[in-house]
């Protein structure tokens, strides 16, 4: 698997909802026993990554020079689902985009953190609060011809919406339902699929 030689994982759970009560939402994202911050951990040792092997990052106690300290020694990160916008908004606020799009070690997603490795993603107008069919930026670490939609829903509309998005662009989508996923291999280029995944041509 290729989780088993994962020795060193970073965490950024920086896809919560808003920037409201900072104090609860550090609480509850960035610390022991929070109710995300477990989930979090749990998510991981499904994949068999033990708890003693991550480090959950803060994005309001850290800076780029620590940052990308940890990322140059760690062997993975994890990003999980939630507010794509959240992050890319405190990512380019503390100037390290350039470092998720340069890492080369294992990049975890879910969610929301798959569709952010990408150098744009998607969103349909069922799945978009601005209710529009439309593309937001990611931070670009996986170079290909294709981008992904998750959470893809089996019905006519929303299937609608993801033609019109594969033709906005002149790009393939990847959709992928809720039992679905996909391996991308960003030294050779290549990709698996395991699942529900269906394929929109641009």
């Amino acid at each position: 698997a290729i989780t088993k030689n994962i020795q060193k994982i970073l965490v950024f759970p920086w896809t919560f909802p808003v920037e409201k009560n900072l104090d609860e939402v550090s609480r509850d994202f960035f610390e022991p026993n929070g109710r995300h911050y477990e989930k979090y951990l749990s998510q991981l040792e499904l994949l068999g990554i033990k708890k003693s092997k991550a480090k959950t990052i803060n994005p309001y106690k850290t800076n780029r020079k620590e940052i990308n300290n940890l990322l140059n020694t760690s062997d993975a990160i994890f990003i999980p689902g939630g507010n794509p916008e959240m992050f890319i908004t405190l990512a380019i606020r503390l100037n390290i985009m350039d470092l998720f799009t340069n890492y080369k070690g294992v990049i975890i997603g879910e969610s929301a953190g798959s569709v952010l490795q990408f150098d744009f993603y998607p969103l349909t107008a069922q799945n978009n609060f601005y209710n529009t069919n439309s593309y937001y930026n990611g931070f670009n670490a996986i170079k290909t011809d294709f981008v992904i939609d998750v959470h893809t829903l089996d019905t006519v509309e929303y299937k609608d919406s993801l033609q019109k998005l594969s033709k906005m662009k002149d790009k393939d989508i990847l959709s992928i339902y809720d039992e679905g996923y996909i391996l991308y291999d960003r030294k050779e280029n290549v990709y698996k699929t395991y699942g529900r995944v269906e394929k929109y041509q641009g």
